[in-house]
Parts: C-alpha cells; sequence; structure tokens
C-alpha cells in the first residue's frame, strides 16, 4: 500500500461515466436481483432440511451452539412478525447407494418448532438415519424448493461422502461436478441466491474422515468445537431484507459469511470529490462533463477521491472496505476504502452535500508519477472470500484435531462458484470508469 499524505490543492481531474465490462454470457437478471417489494414483500414460507447422518450425532449430544441456533432459525425473530410457516425436515443417505445401504431420504417432522426441538439430541436424529449422506442431493432438493416467496435453508457439517475412497479428493472433484451441474439447472430457471454462513459448535461424537474403507476402524472419538455450514436459498431481495448480515453475526458460533449470486451490469453511483487530493484539479472549462485535468505540480505520489453508494450491492462492509478486493488499470490503485459513517468529519460534510446521491463509502486512489493519462477502471473484484479456503484441508486422516477445517470445503464450493459464474454475464462485481486528462 502506498503511504500518503493527504492535503488540499488545486482539485482534481477526471471525466467519469458508469459502465460495466461484458463478456461474451448473457442474462437478463439485475445484480441484485431485487425483485420489486410489491412482488416479493416478505418471505412466506421456508423449508428446513437438516442433515441427520451419523457424523452430525456429535453436535446435538447436550446444549450445544448447533442445537441453539437451528432452534433460533426455526423460530426467527425476523420472520415471526410476517407469520411465515415452516416446515422441518431430516435428510440423509445415499442416493446411489452400495446393496445394503438406504437411498437419500427426506424425513418430514411437521411444522412445530417444540416438535424440531426435541428431535435435535443423538436419540432424535436416529430416528430415522443413515450413516451416509449425499450432499449433490440435498443441494438440489434444497435448490428446488427455494421458489418465488418461499426460501429453504440445509443444515449440514459440509462434509461430501466419497464412500471411504482410496483417494477422497478425486472422488470428491467428481461429486463436485455434479454439485455444478445441479446448480446450474436450477439458476437457469430462477436467480436463486445463496448465503452461507460458517459456524462453529462443541462437537462430543465420532469423526469419520474422509477416506474411511472401514469407519469401525477408523474413525475417532472426539470432544471438541467442530465447524458447520447454514446455506440459505432465496430471492436476493428476500434474503437480504430478513437474513441482515448484523443479525446474522449475534448467531452462537457465528464465523463468516459469503453470498453468491448471478452478476450482470448495474449502475451504481460514483461521482469523483475534491476531497483530500493531491495532484489533480478540476477542468473548468468542461464544467458540464464533469472533466477533469492532471495538475502540472505533481508530487512523488499523486492521489483523488471518489464518492460511491454501495447500499445496492447487499456486501458486507468487511469485503467493500478491502483494498484487494480490488483491480486498477494503468499505474493507478485502490489504497483506502472508507465507509461514510452517519456523523461524517466536518471536512468531509461539504463535499457530501454537494453529491447527486448519498454516499456510502470513499475510495481513495493514488497513483506513482508521472501519472498516466487516458481512462483508467477501478473494478470491485467478485472473489471467494480467504475464509472459504482457510476452513478447508485436503487430508483429514489421521483426524488432526482441527477445530476449523472441513475436508475438501474449498473444492466444494469451487463447484457452486463454477455455477454462477458461467451463468453471469460479468466477472466483476461492478466498475467504475475514469477519464484523467492532460
Amino acid at each position: 500500500m502506498i503511504k500518503i499524505k493527504y492535503g488540499i490543492l488545486p482539485l482534481v481531474i477526471i471525466l467519469i461515466a458508469i459502465s460495466c465490462k461484458r463478456d461474451n454470457r448473457s442474462t437478463e437478471t439485475p445484480l441484485d436481483v431485487e425483485d420489486p417489494p410489491a412482488t416479493f414483500s416478505k418471505i412466506s414460507h421456508v423449508t428446513f432440511y437438516i442433515e441427520n447422518s451419523g457424523s452430525m450425532e456429535g453436535y446435538v449430544n447436550g446444549a450445544t451452539e448447533f442445537v441453539e441456533v437451528v432452534n433460533k432459525l426455526a423460530q426467527y425473530p425476523g420472520l415471526i412478525p410476517d407469520d411465515v410457516s415452516f416446515s422441518y425436515n431430516m435428510v440423509s443417505g445415499k442416493a446411489s447407494p452400495l446393496a445394503n445401504e438406504k437411498k437419500l431420504k427426506v424425513y418430514d417432522i411437521g411444522n412445530d418448532a417444540s416438535i424440531l426441538k426435541s428431535s435435535l439430541t443423538k436419540a432424535g436424529l436416529k430416528k430415522p438415519t443413515s450413516g451416509r449422506s449425499d450432499l449433490n442431493e440435498m443441494f438440489k432438493i434444497a435448490l428446488n424448493k427455494a421458489k418465488a416467496d418461499s426460501i429453504s435453508i440445509l443444515i449440514s457439517d459440509g462434509i461430501y461422502d466419497v464412500g471411504g475412497s482410496v483417494n477422497p479428493l478425486n472422488s470428491l472433484i467428481t461429486e463436485v461436478q455434479s454439485t455444478t451441474t445441479n446448480f446450474i439447472q436450477r439458476l437457469k430457471k430462477d436467480n436463486i441466491e445463496t448465503l452461507l454462513i460458517k459456524l462453529e459448535s462443541d462437537f462430543d461424537g465420532l469423526y469419520h474422515p474422509a477416506n474411511v474403507n472401514d469407519p469401525s476402524g477408523k474413525s475417532v472419538s472426539i470432544k471438541q468445537k467442530r465447524p458447520y455450514y447454514i446455506w440459505i436459498f432465496g430471492n436476493s431481495y428476500l434474503l437480504n431484507k430478513s437474513f441482515p448480515e448484523n443479525e446474522l453475526r449475534e448467531l452462537n458460533g457465528y464465523v463468516d459469511i459469503a453470498r453468491f449470486r448471478k452478476l450482470t451490469n448495474q449502475s451504481i453511483p460514483y461521482e469523483a470529490t475534491g476531497y483530500k487530493i493531491l495532484g489533480f484539479k478540476p477542468d473548468s472549462g468542461n464544467e458540464e462533463n464533469n472533466s477533469y485535468e492532471l495538475y502540472k505540480n505533481v508530487m512523488d505520489s499523486s492521489f483523488f477521491n471518489i464518492a460511491v453508494n454501495y447500499s445496492d450491492l447487499k456486501i458486507s462492509s468487511n469485503y467493500l472496505t478491502t483494498v484487494n478486493n480490488y483491480n486498477s488499470s494503468s499505474n493507478y490503485a485502490v489504497v483506502k476504502i472508507v465507509e461514510v459513517e452517519p456523523n461524517p468529519p466536518n471536512d468531509l460534510k461539504p463535499y457530501l452535500q454537494n453529491l447527486p446521491f448519498k454516499a456510502t463509502h470513499i475510495i481513495s486512489i493514488s497513483t506513482k508519477n508521472p501519472p498516466e493519462t487516458g481512462k483508467i477502471t477501478i473494478s470491485l473484484k467478485n472473489i471467494v472470500p480467504d475464509w472459504i479456503e482457510e476452513s478447508s484441508v485436503d487430508n483429514d486422516y489421521p483426524f488432526n484435531g482441527s477445530t476449523t477445517q472441513t475436508f475438501g470445503f474449498k473444492t466444494l464450493i469451487g463447484g457452486i462458484e463454477e455455477a454462477y459464474e458461467e451463468m453471469s454475464s460479468t466477472e466483476n462485481l461492478t466498475q467504475f470508469n475514469i477519464l484523467i486528462k492532460n
């Protein structure tokens, strides 16, 4: 990062014109897929799917964080006032089983949250259950339940059942290809957003490594924290309205969050400001086009700021303010992103008042001299959060006592990400085009 000293000199030079980079794919769905509130003003129904294969028993052995969170979601405060209906299901089994194994099956446990609560025990998960699980089919079932103003929630440890393969990672890659296909097929019909939440909970039970040929011989009894995951599928507008990030962070054991959505061009309001700039000044002769030019007495490092309104993106503040999530063309670089506070600093207020929109962030862009002229592009990239890779391990045997990692998790999420990329028409969340004149 370039260290810069802010000061006010005669001011910036840039012509701003909003546009987004396109590729050869197309879709008719807008980036944030916000259906008009008049169409979907609230969620009408939530369908729960809770994996109850053998690997999940350790999460319900006592009053764990897992039990608390599932019960809270089953009567989620943000949904109760809207008289949302619920249905609860356990799911386990394998869609392509060995001869002596049960096929994947959904076990309906009704619409009474008290019945669900009584089922969140080791005995409750065993009636009925299967020792195996087919995450592909679970995704498919849950995705198909997310329609119009109905959403679905899948709760699982996120571990693919690769059937005791000698090379579990290769088997996982094959499984994930089916995951990608399932998501693409669903996204072709509707624009379904996937909200992924990572949590941790006390776990007291058997851990089954992915390459177990003889579960009775290689599984290990553990008592420690273990991660698990909640996938919420549905219309973007409804998910953002009913599951705001600040509320999800309050869930006991919350670790992090990621969102997956189809991307298309979306106009994000932005404008150059005269706030704390160095090396640029306004082009007073071309004010109508909001044009700017370089200031001749440039310093070793020149910079300017643009104000943007990110409110429609529904992306976490941490993501928006992380410098590494931005790309810049030429010899310019994003060096700082500051969220505009409800009561901004006095020296910033005049610049905000002159904007035709309400700014949510100030982006600082710096250049080493000599600054290049012409059009420069600042892109907010659509990248998988770092926590996805940090949560993944490619070999979990022998089990090393990890409290944070899940076998093949990066590969699993890569399959989901690939589906959304295939169905998107742009690779960035948004772009800002800026013209630097000499």
